[in-house]
């Protein structure tokens, strides 16, 4: 291909683009007039409040202490679930999205990857 036939055919392709007034408008102005719009819509997200069931197996300080952490955040309202009862039966029966369940031994685990202070380290 001759290089002059292609730059000839690319500033006709460009002056055609640029006389449409509707592919400008579509092309340029449309999307940042939807950028602007959703992003003005969906602005005060940030105020989403989860529901969220805990069901604590552990029943130490460190695990009511994770509990608390998240009342804290202000990101969760906290459902708790007695321990007795079977979580995957409650979720179906409660037509729950999202249940935190904290193992039996929490406490022990998380101290010892404290103690191990190695990221990397697997949580026994």
């Amino acid at each position: 291909m001759n290089p002059r036939i292609i730059s000839a055919n690319l500033v006709v392709k460009l002056l055609n683009f640029s006389r449409e007034k509707t592919t400008m408008f579509f092309t340029i102005a449309f999307p940042i007039i939807l950028i602007l719009l959703f992003g003005t819509i969906f602005m005060s997200q940030d105020n989403v409040e989860f529901h969220l069931c805990v069901q604590d197996l552990d029943r130490t300080n460190s695990s009511a202490h994770l509990v608390k952490t998240l009342k804290l955040s202000g990101k969760f309202k906290i459902t708790d679930v007695d321990p007795a009862v079977n979580a995957t039966q409650y979720v179906r029966d409660n037509h729950v999205n999202l249940v935190l369940i904290i193992p039996k031994d929490y406490e022990r685990s998380f101290n010892q990857r404290i103690e191990s202070d190695d990221p990397t380290h697997p949580l026994p």
